[in-house]
């Protein structure tokens, strides 16, 4: 699903947090997830601001790399995440 508004990333950014949350709580401390959620936190806070978003691409791009590579078995979660890179490439 493509993403078309600042709205819709949000929520998108939104549940691959909730998602991820989940997994950190069934599994424990997984130092890589959690600095992923920590990086979806810091993009969801410039959602707004494109200039500022598109900045980010490099930092989003690793954490999504991160959370492909922890929870591979998610792909609805990969799709996501694709949807929100190309997002920051198409519409910022």
């Amino acid at each position: 699903m493509a993403i078309l508004s600042v709205s819709e990333f949000e929520a998108v950014i939104g549940q691959a947090q909730m998602k991820i949350q989940k997994v950190l709580y069934e599994r424990g401390e997984v130092p890589p997830l959690q600095e992923a959620v920590r990086t979806l936190q810091k993009v969801e806070a410039l959602a707004r601001q494109p200039e500022k978003l598109k900045a980010t691409r490099d930092r989003l791009e690793a954490a999504a790399e991160t959370i492909r590579e922890e929870m591979s078995s998610y792909d609805d979660l990969r799709n996501d995440l694709w949807d929100l890179m190309d997002y920051l490439d198409y519409r910022c």
